[in-house]
């Protein structure tokens, strides 16, 4: 079992917290009045809260910045190896040596003994990245020299990039945020790098930009190499565009939708578009109660859905991902 967490504390609450992150999206955040006044709704299933930043920053702790930017506090995440026929020897022991979330399928791959496919059902497959860090979970393990010399960061234009030891990593803001007065639509080659020995300096604590500039060119060079090779190119830092702008979905559109009793909770984008229609369900047991055909608001900026979860016979609406009121 491999237990990796999710990334870095969420910076989406903003300076005050919020309710629910999509009203945040529709531009109609709650009023810190509101928030008090529904104080003891926070946490329940009338609402989709977030703390505010003193709170994220506190999450990450020692570590700089928070989800959503590449510095460690975005990046950093514990990994959790438990195979006690395999690792009992060296149970509860630690392992220093960097790894990857895509060294995580590699190593399992070694464990286990097989080789990655090069076609699945006659479609040959893309190169699988990452290394291995089978090598470390051996007695000998926290000794080992380190694998996984390079890696490459980036996310909605702030990028890093990791070398045997060392880090270069800049922020580029999404926008207005911070009141940190930087222009969101500055060029990215204006960004400001920072340069740290991590093998030294995990918090990110001590900027050498400034003192080793040669290696700071270098790590530069290595970003862009790294981003051509990756499909980074090019760099989008629009945030809501993102958002309200998916892949595409190759999927036929779907008119019906069975759910079986026992499953757990459905996505939200699994289940149909019911903001502002009317349900009915056909099953054994009674149909639940239709949504509102009252239009939420900020309706046309973003489609709300449900999150539903079956149970005997009855599709539960378990949450309506807006919430303005507790009605």
């Amino acid at each position: 079992m491999i237990v990796v967490s999710d990334n870095g504390a969420s910076s989406e609450g903003g300076g005050e917290g919020s309710l629910n992150d999509v009203r945040l999206t529709n531009l109609d955040p709650a009023s810190t009045p509101e928030m008090y006044a529904r104080i003891e709704e926070i946490g329940g299933p009338l609402t989709h809260n977030n703390y505010p930043w003193g709170w994220t920053m506190a999450g990450n702790t020692p570590f700089r910045r928070w989800k959503r930017e590449v510095h460690r506090g975005g990046v950093a995440d514990p990994c959790i190896v438990h195979w006690p026929e395999r690792l009992s020897a060296v149970a509860g022991g630690i392992r220093r040596q960097f790894t990857h979330a895509i060294d995580v399928v590699p190593t399992v791959l070694e464990l286990v003994g097989i080789d990655a496919p090069q076609t699945i059902e006659w479609v040959p497959q893309s190169h699988l990245d990452g290394t291995s860090f089978a090598y470390v979970l051996s007695e000998e393990g926290a000794l080992a020299t380190e694998r996984h010399d390079t890696q490459y960061f980036e996310m909605f234009g702030s990028r890093g990039i990791y070398h045997r030891g060392w880090k270069a990593v800049t922020y580029h803001p999404v926008g207005p945020l911070y009141g940190d007065g930087l222009d969101p639509n500055a060029p990215f080659d204006e960004d400001a790098w920072e340069l740290y020995h991590v093998a030294e300096d995990p918090s990110e604590t001590i900027d050498l930009a400034d003192e080793l500039p040669v290696r700071l060119a270098e790590a530069g060079r290595t970003v862009w190499r790294e981003a051509r090779n990756n499909d980074v190119l090019p760099l989008d830092n629009r945030v809501l565009w993102a958002l309200v702008h998916p892949k595409p979905d190759r999927r036929a559109e779907r008119s019906r939708f069975r759910y079986f009793p026992a499953a757990p909770r459905y996505p939200s984008r699994w289940p149909p578009t019911s903001a502002t229609e009317a349900m009915r369900s056909r099953s054994g047991s009674p149909s639940p109660p239709a949504p509102s055909r009252r239009r939420p608001p900020g309706a046309g900026v973003r489609p709300r859905r449900v999150v539903t979860a079956p149970a005997r016979g009855v599709v539960r609406y378990v949450h309506n991902l807006y919430a303005r009121s507790a009605r």
